[in-house]
């Protein structure tokens, strides 16, 4: 499997406290099942805003100490925020292992009236939008359609693993399963901050996602769809 959405570069978000974190938190990726990951540390100006080539150097440091144990690839999971494509033309954001892809997310409990723009400006500068745990916004579990007209402006949709066991509550969960239902998930991500955490829960989840929508698609979801953005290839 290939994991697009981590935070467990060391200290540089709240993510990983610690480079012993990292490591441990690669371990038990690997344990899970995982070949790639990539690492998409918050990008959120004035707060954590580590850029592209400072987190290029400290990634190629750790897959040094880690050898061939599991690969890492360049990223960040922005926020949103109407001046987002210029922050990846300058090369300040990382777009997802150094592809046209870019993963964003939105507030937790607010609209953002920006965001078919936001969408369809990067759209237009060859972009591919994906919008990070739509499940856990409070506009979505409000209304569903929310995440269908992201859908239907052009972007694509990535729920985390954990979603699905309640992690983030009842209706996270609902909405994630109709999600996946509804084939309206393009990608699954750990969105993982800490050891001991969901890469060791992952096998409980796959289980419960085959018996849902059966193997293939959490196939597609886990492993093929998440390999044309590490070949650079575009979405069907």
């Amino acid at each position: 499997m290939i994991d697009i959405h981590s935070h467990l570069l060391p200290t540089i978000d709240d993510g990983a406290r610690s480079l012993q974190e990292t490591i441990d938190m690669v371990k038990e990726a690997k344990s899970a099942g995982f070949t790639d990951i990539v690492t998409t540390s918050h990008y959120i100006d004035g707060q954590f805003d580590v850029n592209k080539n400072d987190r290029k150097i400290l990634i190629s440091k750790l897959q040094e100490l880690l050898d061939d144990e599991i690969k890492l690839h360049n990223g960040a999971e922005a926020y949103v925020t109407p001046e987002l494509v210029s922050l990846y033309q300058k090369g300040i954001i990382p777009t997802l292992a150094d592809s046209r892809y870019v993963l964003f997310e939105l507030p937790m409990n607010s609209d953002v009236l920006y965001l078919d723009r936001v969408i369809s400006e990067l759209i237009n500068y060859d972009y591919i939008p994906i919008i990070a745990h739509p499940e856990r916004y409070k506009i979505v579990q409000k209304d569903i359609n929310k995440a269908y007209n992201m859908i239907e402006k052009g972007a694509l949709l990535q729920c985390n693993f954990s979603s699905f066991i309640g992690h983030y509550g009842h209706e996270a969960q609902k909405v994630a399963v109709k999600l996946l239902k509804k084939d309206k998930i393009a990608f699954l991500g750990s969105d993982a901050h800490r050891s001991e955490g969901v890469y060791t829960r992952i096998e409980e989840v796959l289980t419960k996602l085959e018996k849902t929508v059966g193997y293939e698609k959490i196939e597609e979801i886990t492993v093929s769809n998440p390999q044309k953005i590490l070949d650079k290839e575009y979405f069907d």
